[in-house]
C-alpha cells in the first residue's frame, strides 16, 4: 500500500520482519507487551543506516511469541550478526522454556557454533559468575543492592571494569537507555609510559 512512499514502506516492512505484522497503524504504545515494545525499538534501529558496530541487548524478546515468530525474530538477529553487530539475548528467569525454544531454533539454523551463546539462570547468580570470569573484560550490572555488592567484590579479584547500580532504569527512555554515560562506561582510557632519554 505504501510502496510509493519508501520511508513509510521501509519502516512497515521492518516491523513485519521482526514479527510485528499484526500491529495496527495508530495502535497505542501502551497496549504493547514488553517484548513487543523491544521489537518496535529493534525495528527502529534496523530501519537506520547500518554501521556494523552496534551492540543490541534484548531482554526476553521471545516471551509470548509463537514458535514461528521466534524463527522470524531469529532471522532478523542473524542478519544483525552477519553485518558485524553484537547481539545479546536475555531469556526470562520465570519462563526458561522460551530460551529452550530459541536454542532449538538455533540448533536447526546455519549459525556457526559459538556465534550465539544462550545463558539461563537467576540474574544475580549469572552476574556473579561473569564477574569472576577472567575472560570477561568488563561488567555492567543493574539490579539488586546485594547483586551490586557481589559483582563489585567478584570483579575486584581480577580487576574487571564495572558499572553497577541498584536503581531501576527505563531502558526505552533515551535519557536513561543511551547517551554519553554509556559511552563513558564503554570506553577505557589507558596510559602508556614511553621511556626516553639516556
Amino acid at each position: 500500500f505504501f510502496e510509493n512512499v519508501p520511508a513509510v514502506e521501509n519502516k512497515l516492512r521492518t516491523l513485519n520482519d521482526v514479527g510485528l505484522g499484526y500491529i495496527h497503524l495508530g495502535q497505542s504504545a501502551t497496549t504493547l507487551s514488553g517484548g513487543e515494545a523491544q521489537r518496535v525499538k529493534l525495528a527502529t534501529e534496523l530501519s537506520r543506516v547500518a554501521t556494523g558496530r552496534t551492540l543490541y541487548i534484548l531482554d526476553e524478546p521471545t516471551t509470548g511469541l509463537h514458535f514461528e515468530d521466534v524463527r522470524v525474530l531469529l532471522e532478523v538477529l542473524m542478519a544483525l550478526v552477519e553485518r558485524g553487530n553484537t547481539v545479546i539475548v536475555i531469556p526470562s528467569e520465570t519462563d526458561p522454556i522460551a530460551a529452550t525454544e530459541f536454542y532449538t531454533v538455533l540448533e536447526t539454523s546455519d549459525v556457526p557454533d559459538g556465534v550465539i551463546n544462550v545463558v539461563t539462570g537467576a540474574k544475580d547468580q549469572l552476574a556473579k559468575v561473569l564477574a569472576e570470569h577472567d575472560d570477561v573484560d568488563g561488567m555492567w550490572y543493574f539490579g539488586t543492592a546485594a547483586g551490586v555488592k557481589a559483582v563489585e567484590l567478584a570483579s575486584a579479584a581480577n580487576m574487571k571494569r564495572t558499572w553497577t547500580s541498584a536503581r531501576g532504569r527505563d531502558w526505552l527512555d533515551p535519557r536513561e537507555g543511551e547517551g554519553r554515560e554509556f559511552l563513558r562506561h564503554a570506553s577505557e582510557v589507558k596510559n602508556i609510559w614511553i621511556p626516553y632519554g639516556e
